[in-house]
């Protein structure tokens, strides 16, 4: 397991689903550990949640800094609601102690949106620098 799979593991076991309705689920992010939190500051959150837009089935995504939650509008039929409890919350009792298919499939892309959050973290560039590092 890599480090970024890790740090996804520890963030995931961090989110619990607050609130959940066909088509509507907010979730919370508990408190980090002083190690994750020291490198999933707000701006890699940010762009955490901002990823999850991309993910098919997820319509809106909005995250609430002051809450440390983010409501996620999403199409029942491509991400039911048994996703969201498998993957942030304990399985309904008529699952299998495995993953459905289609939970699978949807933490492999919360894996690949973390993943491009890290790395365009690593290269973001600031005003007046380019982007191998230099300066102009």
């Amino acid at each position: 397991m890599t480090t970024a799979d890790a740090d996804l593991a520890a963030l995931l076991s961090r989110i619990a689903i607050a609130h959940q309705i066909p088509g509507r689920v907010r979730l919370k992010l508990l408190r980090l550990p002083e190690p994750l939190r020291a490198k999933l500051d707000a701006p890699a959150l940010a762009r955490f949640f901002a990823g999850l837009r991309q993910i098919s089935g997820i319509t809106q995504v909005k995250p609430n800094a002051l809450a440390l939650s983010c409501t996620i509008l999403y199409t029942p039929a491509r991400l039911p609601d048994h996703v969201w409890r498998e993957t942030f919350g304990a399985p309904s009792s008529s699952s299998s102690s495995s993953l459905s298919r289609a939970a699978e499939d949807f933490q492999a892309r919360l894996r690949q949106s973390f993943l491009e959050s890290q790395t365009s973290a690593t290269q973001t560039t600031r005003p007046g620098q380019k982007s191998d590092g230099s300066r102009p």
